[in-house]
């Protein structure tokens, strides 16, 4: 059986390296995995044996760079910028709207069949990061009668070994370093944590789908299909990590413009494929703070 090829952005990112993971343990996958100079390869130690590595530090290369690969099947597009620490967009647009715009377009024209996005439940009015994302999500109705493409929408997802500036790893080092303080918006605003094993499964429920018949240009919700006040969500993650001892000021911070207060996510077209969230809220919380309480013991 002729395996399927598939490409990878964003390989060594927390989302990218796990789905690449997941893949690799797929037989009929064959997987490519894109990073640059200085990405930290050994995310992908585990796997380098059943992966092929493809250097991409110029975007305009792009074509170069997938010229030894032949008869692309499917593109994962994962590679992200969040823009956290800079109000410069130039980063931002070219990983989350020029890359893969530019992916698309050689996709298309090498007749790949399937193209999967990784899209943020984010108003497009909250930020650079959100805009661009929205932006590009605009673009894959002009490519999707040619190509199955396929738009997964994740709201707020986390686990072990994800960044340290997203919130939920920020928020759980707070309360293990015991800080005195934390500065937090009122907390009203709903949200769907959802953990990133579910993320991943996601992933690999759209691709099998995806690549062996026509179908329309289709968005994938991803959450856990419960929302809850942040407010609320904060106070769980301190009992989780026995953080008592800091007082968390909420409305010190304001709300960011556009800011979503409800998070409604429509799990139906997942639910069509067999996909289901298996990990609650409470086991991934522990699970992710149980291996932060690890690493620092190895530190």
């Amino acid at each position: 059986m002729d395996k399927s090829r598939i490409l990878v952005t964003g390989a060594t990112g927390f989302l990218g390296s796990l789905l690449c993971k997941r893949l690799a343990s797929i037989e009929h996958y064959k997987l490519y995995c894109t990073h640059r100079e200085r990405s930290n390869l050994s995310v992908l130690s585990q796997i380098c044996d059943k992966i092929e590595l493809v250097r991409l530090d110029d975007p305009r290369r792009l074509a170069d760079a997938v010229e030894g690969i032949n008869n692309i099947d499917a593109i994962i597009h994962c590679a992200t910028n969040y823009g956290r620490g800079s109000q410069d967009p130039n980063e931002q647009i070219e990983a989350n709207l020029v890359l893969p715009l530019q992916l698309i377009q050689l996709g298309s024209q090498l007749g790949i069949k399937v193209f999967i996005n990784t899209d943020t439940y984010l108003d497009k009015g909250v930020d650079y990061y959100s805009l661009s994302k929205k932006q590009f999500a605009e673009w894959l109705r002009f490519f999707a009668e040619r190509i199955n493409c396929a738009n997964v929408v994740i709201e707020h997802f986390f686990g072990p070994s994800d960044d340290q500036t997203k919130f939920v790893s920020w928020l759980i080092r707070c309360f293990l370093d015991k800080v005195p303080e934390i500065e937090l918006t009122e907390g009203r605003q709903r949200r769907d944590f959802v953990y990133i094993d579910d993320v991943v499964e996601a992933f690999v429920h759209v691709l099998a789908h995806s690549l062996h018949k026509k179908l329309p240009l289709t968005r994938y919700e991803v959450g856990s299909g419960y929302s809850v006040p942040i407010r609320h969500f904060v106070e769980l993650v301190q009992s989780l990590c026995d953080g008592v001892c800091t007082k968390l000021n909420f409305g010190s911070v304001p709300y960011r413009k556009n800011e979503p207060m409800e998070a409604s996510i429509d799990l139906s077209a997942l639910y069509a494929l067999g996909w289901k969230p298996n990990v609650t809220l409470v086991d991934g919380l522990r699970r992710t703070i149980e291996h932060e309480k690890k690493a620092r013991l190895v530190q």
